[in-house]
């Protein structure tokens, strides 16, 4: 659960973003990477595709702020929502493009 500062935080960077201040992003990043981490592995699992490495997962993230960044109008600070649950399906699709067309092996038998 994110703390009441923490929260406010969010908000304001989020209200930087969508007056169009960019580098509001980079500080998203910085101060809430880790919580859309969480939210891009769990994208990655629920498409029963492999753990990204780190470096791929950095990636990821970084796609998945800027993915985030073009749908923030419509994001509302009072909604109740973290933006990144609020743009699931948004993020969803960032993964599944990262992923690709994935399949497990045939075995053999």
């Amino acid at each position: 659960m994110m703390h009441s500062d923490d929260r406010a935080r969010l908000n304001q960077l989020m209200a930087r973003l969508i007056g169009g201040d960019d580098n509001a992003l980079f500080e998203l990043h910085a101060e809430f990477g880790d919580w859309m981490a969480a939210k891009m592995r769990a994208h990655v699992r629920a498409l029963n595709a492999p753990r990204p490495d780190p470096d791929e997962l950095h990636g990821l993230v970084l796609d998945g702020w800027f993915a985030l960044r073009e749908c923030a109008s419509g994001w509302e600070s009072d909604g109740g929502a973290l933006p990144w649950n609020w743009a699931h399906h948004r993020l969803r699709q960032v993964a599944a493009a990262w992923v690709g067309q994935y399949a497990d092996e045939l075995d053999e038998a």
